[in-house]
């Protein structure tokens, strides 16, 4: 009908999708990726989204990754569709430019979709440039109502201001509700930033998973952040390379390594431990041992022998 009334055609991507979607018997990808997205098809993808009448073959992802002419009409079409969605799961928006208005209409479909029982837990931006510095601060109003299990912003140059707002999401108990695993490899975040998540980290019980690679966190950061996982019972995985830590940070995360019986993956500077190490280095603690800097000496305050000993009676 609106191909009629606008005398147009929607891309042939659409059309594909149309034909394929009214046959099939589980749910969809709708993908997008580098398309031409045209007014029509962005028309045509809200009322897909709108319609109630296919429970058999919901759309359970949508692609828009490197979309052309993604704009803030278009965005405001599919946004309006995803409010009463109750199927799509995943939306990747990766590599998009993302002006003031399209983060305000993805941040209330995001909550408008929680809001209405929808089932939205995955939203990824990675590489995604926005038009302002508050743009991407402006996400958390709907990020914090959002039903949002992960999230993944990497390379997106956030700063520190993104990381105050994160911690401070994190770390309320009626924000980020589910929010369990985070994203931000390459987002320039320094140590301002680190101890704003620090703090976030201390109290929450829900994230599981954190990666703050290739970010700008120095020795203050990295303590914070290492201190702050000695409170955390619950995140198991934090990758932390590429970060301009030295001997303090360092001493702060093997330390942490060894107390923090939740952790199972843990990566910075050149070291990567992971659940056998953890459980290892966790029992060596228990038994007197601590290590040290980036070689993992063992070093101990009882007496080698005691402590070994010991450990073989325990280990039968």
């Amino acid at each position: 009908e609106q191909s009629n009334q606008l005398k147009a055609t929607p891309s042939e991507s659409i059309l594909k999708f149309l034909a394929q979607w009214r046959f099939a018997s589980a749910p969809v990808t709708l993908d997008m990726k580098e398309e031409n997205l045209d007014v029509l098809s962005a028309g045509i993808i809200n009322k897909c989204l709108c319609d109630p009448s296919q429970p058999s073959n919901p759309i359970a992802q949508l692609k828009l990754s490197s979309c052309v002419n993604l704009n803030d009409i278009k965005m405001n079409d599919i946004s309006i569709g995803l409010f009463t969605n109750k199927s799509v799961r995943k939306l990747d928006l990766s590599k998009t430019k993302m002006s003031s208005k399209m983060t305000k209409y993805l941040s209330k479909a995001l909550e408008q979709n929680n809001t209405h029982g929808g089932q939205l837990i995955s939203l990824i931006l990675d590489d995604c440039t926005f038009e302002a510095k508050s743009s991407s601060v402006e996400l958390f109003d709907g990020l914090n109502e959002s039903a949002l299990k992960t999230l993944s912003l990497q390379r997106c140059h956030l700063g520190d201001n993104f990381a105050k707002a994160l911690g401070e999401g994190i770390g309320a108990e009626e924000k980020l509700k589910v929010l369990s695993s985070i994203n931000l490899n390459g987002n320039l975040i320094g140590d301002e930033g680190a101890l704003a998540i620090s703090n976030g980290l201390e109290k929450n019980q829900v994230l599981l998973m954190l990666n703050l690679v290739q970010n700008k966190i120095g020795d203050t950061g990295g303590v914070a952040l290492a201190n702050a996982l000695r409170k955390n019972t619950k995140l198991e995985s934090l990758y932390f390379k590429g970060n301009p830590i030295q001997e303090r940070a360092i001493a702060a995360f093997t330390r942490t390594a060894q107390v923090n019986s939740c952790l199972r993956n843990l990566s910075y500077s050149d070291s990567s431990l992971h659940r056998q190490h953890m459980s290892v280095m966790h029992l060596l603690y228990q038994y007197g041992f601590s290590t040290y800097g980036t070689d993992s000496h063992l070093t101990t305050n009882r007496h080698v022998g005691t402590a070994n000993n010991s450990m073989e009676s325990k280990m039968g």
